[in-house]
Formats: structure tokens, C-alpha cells, sequence
């Protein structure tokens, strides 16, 4: 039966690397005779040569060429394997600061959080909300190391991760419904309704109306405050826009919800971080946790 000790094989793939038995031992910060006499005993274990000589340097035979694939993947494996144990050992904690758009903060934050807190209890978190300018200056000032956004954001300063998309909706008292299907409307059927729209869409909805020769969209109220346009629609003052995801983060009051079609316009949300920063551990698990939500939101 062949043992072989592990040891031995950074031995020999050190010796492959370097093509000799000094240099590579100086890599080593070992004595030279000793990986010569170890690379010895190994070939004597496994019964084959694995180098020859030449002028200047060693040389791997063809069986030390297939040798080395496997040990390389071997050790691969091994390190990589003693990495994740340790990171497992490692406790999550200290302070994660983030910070979201209003919308996401109302939608999808709660549940987010709720998960990681159970996962990582002794985090605590430092939370800012508003609007995606906002959260974006606060990145760049470092004062957050996560991001929750709407694209489009400058990727030559940011990274990020597509979390899920979203069309944009309109939120109506059940006594005032307008639209003649139950879940869908027409932008043409909106056309002369009083609307509350969040500011950040305030351009994309003038443009959807002008591409469909509506003219221009009867706004009664523009508002930073995703929240505050329900409370109205919720008055009766007018109908509220904004993404389907909505209504979810507003089901608690009377309003019927229907999405935006014809045509549809889609939101993508991010998850981001500056480039080229080193995150904490715990903002790099936010991250992780946080895309997995993402995916189950989209199915």
C-alpha cells in the first residue's frame, strides 16, 4: 500500500515549479538536502522517476507532468477545503452599515433582515434610507459599505449584483377603480386621472405618455416619498405609480393595485458596493444573503 505524506507533495510541485531542488527550497525556508532526499523517497514510494536532469535544470518526466495535474488539484482542493471550515469558525459580528431606496426599505428590507439577523445575531446595523442619489453619495463617501438601488448607477465607481426587476403599477381606492381588466392597465386609461407620481419616474412617465400621443400626464402630486403617494391614493386624493413590488410593502390598506401595461416598464434592483473596496465580513454576507433573496423574488 502507498503512503504518501502530504508534505511531500509540496515538496514535488514546488521542485516542478522552480526546476530545482535549491531554489525550491528556498521557497521553502528548508534545507536543501531535505527536499532532495524527499523527492527521492518519493519516487522510491510510487516506483517511478518523476524528474530527469538536464544541463541547467530538472525536468518532469511525462509521468511527473501527470503527477503534478493531480497534485496541484489535490492540494486545491485541501486549501480550499481548510478555508471554508475556518471561515465557518469565524463569528460574524460588528457593525453593517447600508442603506436602501425608499421603495426597497418598505418592500423588501424587513424580511431581508429579519433572516440575517437570525443567521448573524451579534451584527448590528447602522440603516439609512432615501433616495437612490442619496444612498449612492453615502457609498461614495464611504459612510456605507452597501447599497440598495434602482439602475442605472455609474458602474465605473460602483459594483453590484442584479437582485430583481419590476414593472411599474398603479395603486387605486376599490370604490374609484379604473381600467377595464382586473390585474392590468392601459396607460391610455390613465390619461386624464388625477396621478401621484415618485419623482425618480416622473421623466419616464412624461415619456411613456408622449411616445403613446397622450400628452401630458395629469400630476396632481410628485413626491420623494413612495410611501406618502399610497397614503394619498389610499385618501382619495388621486392614483399613485409606482413598482409592482408595492404591493406587498402597502397591503395593510384598501387600495386595489394593477400593473402598468402597453407599454410595460421595467425597474431593475441592485444590491452595490464601491469598487475596488475591501468589504467587512459582514457587509460581504449581506451581499450573499441578499442575491439569494433576489432570486426567489423573480420566480
Amino acid at each position: 500500500m502507498i503512503t504518501i505524506n502530504l508534505q511531500d507533495l509540496r515538496y514535488f510541485c514546488s521542485v516542478a515549479e522552480h526546476g530545482s531542488f535549491t531554489k525550491a527550497a528556498l521557497s521553502l525556508h528548508i534545507a536543501q538536502p531535505t527536499v532532495s532526499r524527499q523527492i527521492k523517497q518519493l519516487e522510491n514510494e510510487l516506483g517511478i522517476k518523476l524528474f530527469e536532469r538536464n544541463s541547467r535544470n530538472l525536468v518532469l518526466t511525462p509521468a511527473g507532468v501527470l503527477f503534478r495535474e493531480r497534485c496541484q488539484t489535490l492540494l486545491g482542493i485541501l486549501d480550499l477545503s481548510v478555508k471554508e471550515v475556518s471561515l465557518l469558525s469565524e463569528e460574524i459580528c460588528g457593525q453593517l452599515s447600508f442603506g436602501s431606496i425608499i421603495t426597497l426599505g418598505s418592500y423588501f428590507l424587513a424580511d431581508l433582515i429579519k433572516e440575517y439577523h437570525t443567521l448573524y445575531p451579534k451584527v448590528t446595523y447602522q440603516l439609512w434610507h432615501g433616495t437612490s442619489f442619496e444612498i449612492l453619495e453615502q457609498l461614495n463617501n464611504r459612510i456605507i459599505e452597501v447599497g440598495f438601488v434602482s439602475a442605472p448607477f455609474n458602474t465605473g465607481c460602483f459594483e453590484g449584483l442584479p437582485l430583481f426587476t419590476a414593472n411599474l403599477g398603479i395603486f387605486m381606492p376599490q370604490d374609484r377603480q379604473i381600467g377595464e381588466k382586473e390585474n392590468c392597465i392601459s396607460w391610455a386609461e390613465i390619461e386624464n386621472a388625477p396621478l401621484i407620481v415618485p419623482q425618480r419616474y416622473s421623466r419616464t412617465v412624461e415619456h411613456i405618455f408622449k411616445e403613446n400621443n397622450l400628452g401630458l400626464p395629469y400630476v396632481i402630486c410628485d413626491s420623494n416619498s413612495f410611501n406618502l403617494g399610497l397614503l394619498l391614493a389610499d385618501s382619495g386624493i388621486g392614483y399613485a405609480i409606482s413598482p409592482t413590488l408595492g404591493k406587498r410593502a402597502y397591503s395593510n390598506t384598501s387600495l386595489t393595485h394593477k400593473t402598468l401595461t402597453e407599454p410595460k416598464n421595467t425597474i431593475e434592483y441592485y444590491v452595490i458596493w464601491r469598487k475596488n473596496d475591501a468589504l467587512s465580513a459582514p457587509a460581504k454576507k449581506l451581499i450573499d444573503l441578499s442575491t439569494k433573496w433576489g432570486k426567489q423574488y423573480n420566480s
